[in-house]
C-alpha cells in the first residue's frame, strides 16, 4: 500500500513541476496526490490542452486510454450509456 501510495505522489509531483511555466493556476493550496485541480489563466484552454498533450505527454485521448487499459469498468458503463 506504501509503494502505490508512493507512485502516486511521485506522479503528482512530476505533473505539478512540468506544468509550472503553462499559464495555469492550481486552484487548491494544498491538493491530493490523485487530483490536480487547475484554473488556466489567459483563457486560451485548447492550446493548453494541446501543449499538455502534445509537447508534454501530460493528457491522453479516450481512444489512448483505451489502448492503454483495455478492460475497464467505466468503459463498460460507457458502452452501455450509448
Amino acid at each position: 500500500m506504501q509503494e502505490e501510495y508512493n507512485n502516486i505522489y511521485n506522479l503528482a509531483i512530476d505533473f505539478r513541476s512540468k506544468i509550472k511555466k503553462l499559464p495555469l493556476d492550481l486552484v487548491s493550496e494544498s491538493p491530493a496526490n490523485a487530483v490536480t485541480t487547475l484554473r488556466i489563466r489567459n483563457k486560451c484552454a485548447g492550446e493548453t490542452i494541446r501543449i499538455l498533450k502534445d509537447e508534454l505527454g501530460l493528457l491522453e485521448s479516450r481512444q489512448e486510454r483505451r489502448e492503454r487499459i483495455p478492460y475497464s469498468p467505466y468503459w463498460i458503463y460507457e458502452e452501455r450509456r450509448q
